[in-house]
């Protein structure tokens, strides 16, 4: 069975050491550094429908040799059409992932379960449907009632580790167009690492920082929070709202290591990097 690969393969590789470009580096909690092949790792057999292997696909050809171009020059020089894409690529990257799937999951399940929760207590539900101007009588009223506990009941679905649901993926989706579009329209910089320390990736690796104050209800929570995006072990694209220019942003030790700990917190089971690190081990266990 063909691997769908929900962090792209390419975007991988932009971590490996240029001797093993095909290798990575792969870290997990309670585990040592592990250097496995790229083909085998973040994927999943069959893990996405066809219709949506096809757009994940396409993206990631269109998005390639744009990153390439970032991690090449001294700015950011790219134009409108490839900023148009690289944006709608970091935005289904962010809304792809098995971490995506679960949360969304868990959310439907939450919504469902407070329909139940609301259908099965039939004094409240008769009360309210009066209070709407329902003017039926109780039994007619019980009967849509039960019908309303089975239909919810039914609405559950079983998450599947293995595969995205159809439904769900779909929602990711169109989450991905939403985020793409503020991406796009934000001012885009690259950091660069000018110590020994590397930027690490994950296998959900799309970050939203969002500032302490900012409600954890606002939408996607692009406004007024950072977007970061490892390219490599050297380069990290940050997108936000703050004016400056297109050059290099040079970064230290404290700041690599603080967007590292984001990254970490992100994950979902795994860290990548280009090399094999007690540090970056330590610091992932610690997020456990």
């Amino acid at each position: 069975m063909a691997k769908d690969h929900y962090v792209p393969q390419f975007y991988l590789r932009n971590f490996s050491q240029s001797q093993r470009p095909n290798q990575i580096y792969q870290y997990r909690r309670g585990e040592r550094p592990e250097l496995v092949a790229i083909n085998r790792i973040a994927c999943e057999a069959e893990y996405y429908p066809g219709r949506v292997d096809k757009i994940l696909t396409k993206q990631e050809k269109e998005s390639a040799q744009t990153i390439k171009a970032l991690l090449d020059s001294d700015r950011i020089d790219i134009d409108s059409k490839q900023r148009q894409r690289l944006s709608a690529f970091i935005g289904t990257l962010g809304n792809r992932t098995p971490s995506t799937q679960e949360k969304l999951h868990t959310q439907h399940s939450f919504f469902v379960g407070s329909l139940e929760d609301f259908f099965c207590d039939k004094e409240d539900f008769i009360q309210s449907q009066r209070a709407l101007g329902y003017s039926g009588t109780d039994e007619e009223l019980e009967s849509i009632r039960l019908g309303l506990v089975e239909g919810s009941k039914a609405s559950y679905l079983v998450r599947e580790p293995s595969k995205s649901d159809a439904s769900l993926i779909e929602i990711a989706l169109d989450m991905a167009k939403d985020t793409a579009a503020i991406i796009e329209g934000r001012n885009w910089r690259l950091l660069e690492s000018t110590t020994s320390r590397v930027f690490v990736t994950s296998d959900n690796p799309m970050l939203i920082s969002r500032p302490e104050s900012e409600s954890c209800w606002r939408v996607i929570g692009l406004r007024p929070g950072s977007v970061l995006l490892p390219l490599s072990p050297r380069r990290c694209l940050l997108i936000d709202d703050v004016k400056g220019g297109d050059t290099l942003i040079p970064v230290n030790r404290e700041k690599v290591d603080q967007i590292n700990q984001f990254v970490m917190l992100n994950a979902y089971k795994a860290v990548f990097a280009n090399l094999s690190s007690r540090t970056i081990a330590a610091a992932f266990d610690r997020t456990n």
